[in-house]
């Protein structure tokens, strides 16, 4: 049935012309489509009833004149109607036609209205600005294996989708323990800038210590539009090694090789060369690097600068073969290159015991002569099969053979070849490349912290005394004072006043102490490789009476972390950003909160300490030479080691040169090579230096075993280095303290045989 409005007896005004009979009849009738319309006059004493006709229901009375009220509609009359009809009804007809269009038809149209829809709500800003959500990817490590203790590269990768450029920054947040009763906490951040419709990779960073527990974001407008987690294998005792290489194969010639001298096994990794770091640092979890002269050649100016880098701070390069070395490389290699000949592989057997099992076939050689600097390891001067070029701390080991020749392949002591060759070229402590982030090595230099006294409070005696006044006066003396007197009842007044007066004096006392600004100390490490090169990692403290906000700025990218005390209350925010510089900001830290800067980088332009020294012979007395000090630092307490013994050589400003003689003061050391230093600079044993001199012994700074070509130059500094910027803060700083190890090997010329060699 349909519900059809019919008006009443009381006609409205404006209802139209009239069209109702006086008879209990409708008076309009009006069929449209299948259905019939109904309208008309009924008298009013039927206005609440429902009449039905024909299958229609008829509204009458007050329902009718809700339904005119609610929709505004009227009849004016049936010329108007038949006018409104007349357009309609072909309309109807084509609806009618819908139901019978094919079902593709149906699917289009609503496809279509969808869209215009959807275009119709959608922001023209979010389109301006990407298409699709940036993507973000990232590789830990070497494909994937790290080491804890050290700093991971990461290689990131970011996809912007859109035809805007992203300018945002790379973020993780780090809070993990370090030991000793403090823990890193606060944010990483790196700066992106990606161009619209473009993929950008960035190498980036980060503690071992948070893979598999963080996930790296992209912040725009501080709100974060992609991320990733940060997922790796972490390796325990085991050396990692990789192999320059697109092809897994490559490094199967490694397996089963050891290094150390537990043995630990070394895991040969392949891994493309557009896959390695692009900063020193980077490779400092690495035990070697093995490359062929094409990879090399594939590696860009940044990471052919950091693989040099490492090897001048202590890393082992070995190269296999000698066809098609790189220009940059060749004046670096030990041997020279030559057309492929067959030369015996008996002399590989040089490099082990003399009762092994030589190789007895022969193999193809590409080398032709070796280099000055070079040392031969195995072959003969004429045939060399390999060598070894020293490189600042580390070395440069080179084959003339392919490694994945069979017959090296075949030899039964191949594997005890390969183990003794990273054995021999590794620097050990010579190293200028600590584990990083080891609790008891560099990150127990936030131990110096101690030496930050808020306080500088009186002496126990002194306070005893204090007490003693007090205690006599205001008990005994007071007693028999106001007993003699006869006024023993001034004591309700005197003790009184007597114990206000103590506490005033004590609380303007430690009102006098107490420092007036920020207090800062830090204590590091700067390890010259001799070339202006350098690795410098410290940790800077600091604290205030007052609530802290302070900034720190490194002039070069250094790898940096935010640490803090656990009993500290109010840790505040800590933020460290990374790009040409390294901007680390803590705002909002408590009074009296101690909190650390941790800083390490390889940098340059540290100059060197230059050195002319000979040994006539091995005795203390036939050593000489001269010490010049070209660091940018004035240097004090300087020592130079050799051969079991220490010539002390005092302070040296910057340019200042110092002679060795006969009459330089000498001692001889036996077995602790710290403690005989500490003898004379007490620095590095007390106080702020305590910890200091405890990671050199640990670190093998005083290392004896070094041959009599070599000689170690040790010396502290007071300046800022680095690893320890200088606090920027709208506090005055009350106290800053620093002290800082400085350490470089230098070459000792053997008479007569090495006059002239650097």
């Amino acid at each position: 049935m349909f519900w059809v409005p019919v008006s009443t007896g009381r006609q409205p005004n404006g209802f139209g012309t009239q069209l109702c009979t006086a008879q209990n009849r409708v008076v309009f009738l009006r069929t449209l489509t299948s259905a019939k319309l109904i309208a008309g006059y009924v008298p009013e004493q039927a206005a609440d009833k429902r009449f039905t006709k024909s299958g229609v229901i008829l509204l009458t009375g007050p329902r009718l004149r809700r339904h005119q009220e609610g929709t505004q509609q009227r009849i004016v009359g049936s010329e108007r109607a038949d006018s409104y009809m007349k357009h309609v009804q072909p309309f109807l007809r084509r609806l009618r036609g819908i139901r019978n269009l094919p079902f593709w038809w149906t699917g289009l149209g609503l496809s279509v209205f969808s869209l215009l829809v959807t275009l119709s709500f959608a922001n023209p800003a979010d389109a301006a600005t990407y298409d699709v959500n940036p993507h973000l990817t990232a590789e830990v490590g070497f494909n994937g294996y790290f080491v804890k203790n050290h700093w991971v590269p990461v290689r990131v990768q970011m996809v912007n989708g859109g035809p805007s450029v992203l300018q945002g920054q790379l973020a993780v947040h780090i809070d993990f323990s370090v030991g000793n009763g403090r823990f890193a906490q606060g944010t990483m951040h790196w700066p992106v800038s990606i161009a619209g419709h473009h993929t950008a990779s960035m190498d980036i960073s980060v503690p071992g210590n948070i893979i598999d527990d963080s996930s790296l974001s992209f912040l725009v407008d501080g709100q974060p539009v992609a991320a990733t987690k940060l997922t790796g294998n972490a390796l325990g005792d085991t050396a990692l090694v990789t192999v320059l290489s697109a092809n897994p194969q490559a490094a199967q010639f490694l397996t089963g090789t050891t290094f150390g001298p537990g043995g630990a096994p070394v895991l040969p990794v392949s891994i493309k060369p557009s896959g390695m770091p692009a900063t020193a640092n980077g490779y400092s979890a690495l035990t070697a690097v093995v490359a062929t002269p094409g990879s090399l050649d594939e590696l860009s100016n940044a990471q052919t600068q950091a693989l040099k880098n490492w090897v001048e701070l202590g890393g082992l390069l070995l190269v296999e073969s000698t066809n098609g070395i790189p220009k940059s490389w060749q004046s670096l290699m030990p041997l020279t290159a030559k057309a492929p000949h067959t030369v015996s592989g008996a002399r590989l057997n040089d490099m082990l015991d003399i009762t092994s099992t030589p190789l007895s076939q022969h193999i193809t050689s590409y080398a032709g002569k070796m280099r000055p600097q070079a040392q031969l390891w195995a072959g003969t001067p004429a045939n060399p099969l390999l060598a070894a070029t020293p490189e600042g701390r580390g070395q440069i080991v080179q084959t003339a053979f392919l490694p994945t020749e069979p017959a090296v392949l075949g030899w039964s002591n191949n594997l005890a070849f390969w183990t003794r060759i990273i054995k021999q070229g590794s620097s050990g402590n010579n190293g200028a490349l600590p584990s990083l982030l080891d609790s008891n090595g560099v990150l127990s230099l936030a131990a110096a912290s101690g030496a930050l006294t808020p306080l500088r409070i009186p002496s126990l005696k002194f306070w005893g005394f204090v007490f003693a006044i007090y205690t006599l006066v205001a008990g005994p003396g007071l007693f028999f004072l106001l007993r003699r007197r006869k006024r023993e009842t001034l004591a309700w007044v005197i003790l009184p006043s007597l114990s206000i007066l103590t506490t005033f004096g004590i609380y303007a006392l430690g009102a006098q102490q107490r420092p007036g600004g920020m207090l800062t100390e830090g204590v590091g490490v700067l390890d010259l490789a001799g070339n202006g090169l350098a690795e410098s990692y410290g940790i800077r403290a600091f604290m205030s009476p007052y609530v802290a906000s302070t900034t720190f700025i490194a002039a070069q990218p250094m790898l940096t972390l935010p640490l803090a005390e656990q009993n500290v209350r109010q840790l505040g925010v800590a933020d460290v950003t990374t790009g040409a510089r390294s901007v680390s900001m803590f705002e909002d830290v408590g009074r009296f909160g101690v909190r650390y800067l941790y800083s390490a980088g390889a940098v340059q332009h540290q100059g060197r300490i230059a050195t002319d020294l000979l040994a006539l012979g091995s005795t203390p007395s036939s050593f000489a030479g001269n010490v010049t000090n070209d660091t940018p630092y004035p240097l004090q307490h300087v020592v130079v080691y050799w051969n079991q013994a220490m010539f002390v050589l005092g302070n040296l400003a910057p340019g200042a040169t110092a002679s060795i003689t006969p009459q330089t003061p000498t001692q001889v050391v036996p077995v602790n090579w710290l403690s005989t230093y500490s003898g004379y600079n007490r620095e590095v044993t007390r106080g702020l230096g305590r910890p200091l001199g405890n990671l050199a012994n640990s670190l093998g700074f005083f290392n004896d075993n070094i041959p009599l070509s070599q000689a170690i130059i040790i010396a502290t500094t007071n300046s800022d280095t680095p690893a320890l910027p200088k606090p920027i803060s709208g506090q005055t700083i009350a106290s800053a303290q620093s002290l800082v190890m400085v350490r470089q090997m230098a070459f000792v010329a053997q008479y007569p045989h090495e006059v002239g060699k650097p």
